[in-house]
């Protein structure tokens, strides 16, 4: 009976030390220039083993015959979250780079930090392998004001692909964690015309 009790107490101590939950680092809203419409964009949680990026559950209405001669039908709502990770960050040899554990253990390249310009991956996407979006580091010693708080950051334009018209990503990546702290879309390669803002609140 003691052997149980002892096996008993080293489980429940093992769940508290290594089955804690995950932590919400912070959460990204995103809003739009046009309304003035804020939403929330992600949540960036954090275990021992990672980061997730845990996205919203948007909801989806289908409809199914239910009677075909009175043309009835059930309304069928399902819901839909994304999740992406976990990811491991690090810095090495002037590269930030990135390991995604739900596919791999290999670090791969996702930003530089000496080079000016070159081809970066889509970090939320299925194919993280796939260099294609070109990439321009603007500022290595930027700042990014978090409520009473700046976070040092490195500053990087993106030119993606929307459709027939090109989009421009600037995003902010935080120094020490290697988060990303601010996203801007512009619908100009001046950076003049804000679209849409991704912002820790």
């Amino acid at each position: 009976m003691k052997i149980i009790l002892l096996i008993f107490q080293i489980l429940c101590f093992s769940q508290i030390v290594f089955g804690q939950e995950d932590n919400v680092i912070f959460k990204l809203y995103e809003r739009n220039c046009q309304t003035n419409d804020t939403t929330e964009f992600c949540s960036i949680v954090g275990d021992s083993k990672g980061y997730k990026f845990v996205f919203p559950a948007k909801e989806m209405i289908s409809y199914r015959l239910k009677d075909s001669l009175n043309k009835a039908y059930d309304t069928i709502k399902e819901s839909f979250s994304s999740l992406y990770g976990p990811f491991v960050f690090v810095k090495r040899k002037g590269k930030i780079m990135f390991k995604d554990l739900s596919k791999s253990r290999k670090l791969f390249d996702l930003y530089n930090i000496n080079y000016r310009q070159f081809l970066a991956p889509e970090l939320f996407s299925s194919s993280t392998d796939s260099y294609n979006i070109f990439t321009n580091l603007l500022n290595s010693d930027s700042k990014v004001f978090v409520g009473s708080n700046i976070v040092k950051c490195y500053k990087y334009m993106q030119e993606i692909k929307a459709g027939f018209d090109n989009l421009y990503r600037v995003i902010y990546i935080g120094k020490g964690n290697l988060l990303p702290y601010r996203i801007e879309y512009y619908n100009d390669k001046e950076l003049n015309k804000l679209q849409s803002e991704i912002f820790v609140m």
